[in-house]
């Protein structure tokens, strides 16, 4: 009870800061959001994840800030892509529970767990609305990219080339980065990844591998689920 109680607290002083500088909510937001998503839910806060909790109160704090200025946002080409991107995450795996008549019971935790899986990718829209529609100075969103780049861990011996963007992500040892490669929501060690790569939210650890220049390697979320793979003459592939 006490802990929940200093959970509580800390909750409520983000909510106000956040009100009183929308930076701040999102300086913790970036900082804290990826090094809390894997704590399990209710482990801290009951039915929440940490990270489901800090998004939720930063988002608040957003509403509360601007709400008085009631603010026209121009939607833009990108704002209409991943809107209809989250949808069609949501509505194909939630369109797939209804037609096998899977039931919704939010007393059965397997159940509410399922559902509310199906709307996770709510989350990420919601991550990318505050990012694009608070008003952050300059040097404001280089603080907040600095910290999700922070919120990665880098175990060295590792070389990382210049404008390589690393977030989410945890960096082993032995592990050379080239140029403009980007690694989000992944785990590489010992790999050589070759400039203009991409490696996102893949949902393992990429360990010993070889990634070729502008090569793009990522996790496919649609259903149905399936593994799909272009390989070369003479290719090995080594599935774990």
């Amino acid at each position: 009870m006490a802990a929940l109680l200093v959970v509580g607290v800390i909750g409520l002083i983000l909510l106000a800061l956040t009100i009183w500088r929308p930076a701040i909510g999102c300086a913790v937001l970036a900082l804290v959001f990826p090094v809390t998503t894997g704590i399990a839910r209710g482990a801290l806060i009951p039915l929440l994840r940490p990270s489901e909790a800090i998004l939720l109160i930063v988002a608040t704090g957003l509403i509360v800030h601007y709400l008085p200025r009631r603010r026209t946002l121009a939607l833009s080409r990108l704002d209409y892509l991943l809107g209809g991107f989250a949808a069609g995450l949501v509505m194909i795996p939630a369109l797939l529970l209804f037609a096998t008549h899977y039931p919704f019971d939010i007393s059965v935790s397997t159940q509410f767990d399922r559902w509310r899986d199906v709307f996770g990718p709510l989350q990420f829209l919601a991550f990318y609305l505050i990012f694009s529609r608070t008003d952050l100075a300059r040097r404001e969103v280089a603080i907040c990219l600095n910290l999700a780049l922070g919120a990665s861990v880098i175990v060295g011996p590792t070389v990382i080339g210049p404008g390589a963007r690393i977030a989410d992500a945890y960096i082993g040892p032995y592990t050379s980065i080239g140029s403009d490669v980007r690694i989000e929501g992944a785990e590489v060690e010992r790999s050589i990844i070759l400039p203009g790569a991409s490696i996102m939210h893949i949902g393992g650890r990429l360990v010993g591998s070889v990634v070729g220049r502008d090569a793009r390697v990522f996790r496919d979320f649609s259903l149905p689920r399936a593994l799909r793979l272009n390989v070369g003459d003479g290719g090995e592939v080594s599935l774990c």
